[in-house]
C-alpha cells in the first residue's frame, strides 16, 4: 500500500474540508493568528459569509474569538 492510500491526517491545506461548515469555520479560526475578515473566513471555510458571521457571532460569545470593529 503507498503512502496516499494509507489511513491517516488529511493534508494540512485541507483538513477540515469534509468537516460541516461549523467544524471549518472552526478549524479556519483555530489557525488565524491576526484579526480577520468574516468575508476573509468564509473564504477559508468555503462557505457564505453570513453563515460565517452567524458562527463567528455564536463563537464570540463563547470566548472563543474576540469580535473587533472596523
Amino acid at each position: 500500500m503507498s503512502e496516499t492510500d494509507a489511513d491517516g491526517p488529511p493534508p494540512f491545506e485541507d483538513a477540515f474540508s469534509s468537516d460541516d461548515v461549523e467544524q471549518r469555520i472552526y478549524g479556519t479560526i483555530l489557525q488565524t493568528r491576526e484579526p480577520t475578515t468574516a468575508s476573509a473566513i468564509a473564504d477559508s471555510a468555503d462557505c457564505d459569509p453570513k453563515t460565517a458571521r452567524k458562527y463567528l457571532g455564536w463563537f464570540d460569545e463563547l470566548g472563543i474569538v474576540t469580535r473587533y470593529d472596523g
